[in-house]
């Protein structure tokens, strides 16, 4: 049996197997369940007509990814963000173990960008993920430093256009 290829999507929390994958996912990795819990309160609070409608209404962005292979999900994250500023937080999963590279980040960084029009992303990580760090700076991500604990890091819209021109004038 041929493995399938990795694929991107928006979770949705009506979706009975979007919830299995998410609590299987939540299992595998030792977490809490909050998640699934809260989407499933969140499922159970409002129709999917008047979920769709919120979503649609509020200046909140409250959208969850994952990435989906061979029938699970390898990683995901929630976007938290704001359409009048223009700005989201993109909190991956909290794993366990550290991560030298998540591929979610970059894939949700330019789902914000460039399908929700958000100019700037922040992404909050622990100090001692260093692979992870030097992954984001790689990856063009600018270290603000630590708050609360936390490295922050900012990738904005600006910066991915001014990359694309660069790459665009090389050739």
């Amino acid at each position: 049996m041929s493995k399938l290829a990795e694929r991107l999507f928006l979770v949705d929390p009506y979706n009975n197997k979007h919830m299995e994958l998410i609590q299987s996912f939540e299992k595998k990795h030792n977490l809490s369940g909050d998640y699934s819990k809260a989407l499933g309160i969140l499922r159970n609070s409002l129709t999917k007509e008047e979920y769709l409608q919120q979503q649609k209404k509020s200046n909140e962005i409250e959208e969850d990814l994952f990435i989906e292979k061979d029938s699970e999900i390898e990683d995901y994250c929630h976007i938290h963000g704001e359409k009048d500023m223009k700005r989201c937080r993109i909190l991956p999963a909290s794993l366990k173990e550290l991560e030298r590279k998540r591929r979610i980040i970059s894939l949700a960084t330019d789902y914000a960008l460039n399908r929700l029009g958000l100019e700037e992303v922040f992404i909050e990580i622990t100090p001692e993920n260093k692979g992870l760090m030097t992954y984001l700076e790689n990856k063009g991500y600018e270290n603000l430093g630590e708050e609360k604990d936390k490295i922050i890091y900012l990738k904005e819209k600006e910066d991915e256009i001014r990359n694309q021109r660069m790459i665009a004038w090389k050739y």
